[in-house]
């Protein structure tokens, strides 16, 4: 008698998001934006009970509307954009998608109605939730889009698709959209954006707590940190910090007055024009090792009146000689590394890297790093110029 035996690995089809892509907001807010990052670890790993269950819908006698209810749910916000009502430019977000499976993938993003059981013409549909309500409201005004809804890619292929938010009214507005692999990964995203009068200057944070790296006790000079201030509206403002919670943080640490502290250049007035940014930059001075916080009120004034802000800022102290360097989350940690192998739909020009990385330096030794840009078009010549920061020098 002869005996054969069998050995088989089954996989599922596997999608990741590769890049992502604005021409106002930067790559790595973005990724925050989008929740890059956790969804992408979210595609990747196993299926659960529960996407299980969905995906073999057909054998289950749980409701599909209670099956959807338990699928992981991600947010794409699109941010905040201004009402222009002569072109209703929408916000237009690029993301790429690559099959990093062993198996063709297949995807499809469904709108809230395209799921609906067409009902008899003589059954009573009966009243909305106040959820349906919202949604149906939110489809018939057509603020979110994408194109296109569905493909299918083979392994290592990839493709871009276009997320688009039309800023119609003023507002903040949300949209669940359903998306699928087929026999992969369902999830829930929340498409999500805001319009601003078209009157109105509106400073956006990039975060609502900036926490600083760790930094060593007893530095002789500071360590300075830009954070990011942009506006996001239609008209300049001006922006003024007050700077009395950083009296009395120096007042309950031994009044010393360079834990936290801002340069001569955050002490005024300080303009920005519409979809501009400028920076604060804060120094940091840690005298313990422990935890320091602190939240500033900043005033935002336009021509159509005043604004408040709140900047809230997180640094910790260690002491390099009795402990290591505590782990730290960067903001960069997902952002996409490269973008030079693919053009971006309306990309003319991409950096061979997006982030650069100086890694650890010696004092005073210059460290360089060379990046390559491209120009995508075979037609016209690029030209291009870097914007000045207090902290970039460039030749």
């Amino acid at each position: 008698m002869t005996y054969c035996e069998l050995l088989a690995n089954g996989d599922f089809p596997l999608i990741k998001l590769m890049d992502i892509r604005n021409e106002q907001i930067s790559t790595s807010v973005l990724c925050d934006y989008f929740n890059f990052g956790s969804l992408n670890k979210e595609l990747l790993s196993p299926l659960n009970a529960q996407e299980l269950e969905f995906n073999n819908a057909e054998k289950t006698s749980t409701s599909m509307a209670k099956i959807q209810k338990n699928l992981k749910r991600f947010e794409w916000n699109f941010g905040k954009i201004p009402q222009n009502l002569k072109t209703l430019t929408p916000r237009r977000v690029i993301i790429t998608l690559k099959n990093v499976g062993g198996v063709n993938s297949q995807f499809a993003f469904h709108m809230p109605n395209e799921s609906e059981i067409e009902l008899e013409p003589w059954m009573d549909p009966g009243e909305p939730t106040p959820e349906q309500a919202f949604e149906n409201e939110m489809l018939q005004k057509g603020l979110f889009e994408v194109q296109p809804k569905q493909g299918t890619l083979k392994p290592n292929e990839q493709m871009d698709i276009e997320a688009l938010y039309y800023p119609k009214e003023v507002g903040e507005h949300s949209l669940n959209i359903f998306f699928q692999v087929l026999n992969g990964k369902p999830l829930v995203l929340k498409f999500a954006g805001k319009t601003l009068h078209p009157r109105r200057g509106h400073l956006q944070l990039r975060k609502e707590t900036f926490v600083l790296p760790p930094t060593p006790i007893d530095l002789v000079t500071p360590i300075t940190y830009p954070l990011e201030v942009r506006n996001y509206g239609s008209i300049k403002f001006e922006y003024e910090i007050d700077e009395e919670p950083l009296r009395e943080l120096a007042a309950k640490n031994y009044n010393f007055n360079e834990i936290f502290y801002l340069p001569t250049q955050n002490k005024k007035k300080i303009p920005v024009q519409p979809n501009k940014s400028e920076y604060i930059y804060v120094m940091f001075r840690p005298i313990e090792a422990k935890v320091y916080s602190i939240e500033l009120p900043i005033t935002v004034k336009d021509i159509e009146g005043t604004q408040s802000v709140t900047l809230k800022i997180e640094g910790a102290g260690y002491h390099p000689l009795c402990s290591p360097i505590p782990s730290y989350q960067s903001i960069f940690t997902s952002t996409p590394l490269c973008r030079s192998n693919l053009k971006g739909l309306g990309q003319k020009a991409s950096f061979s890297l997006d982030e650069v990385d100086f890694g650890e330096v010696d004092p005073n030794v210059p460290s360089r790093r060379m990046i390559v840009l491209y120009n995508h078009s075979k037609t016209h010549a690029l030209n291009f110029a870097f914007e000045m920061t207090g902290l970039v020098w460039y030749s």
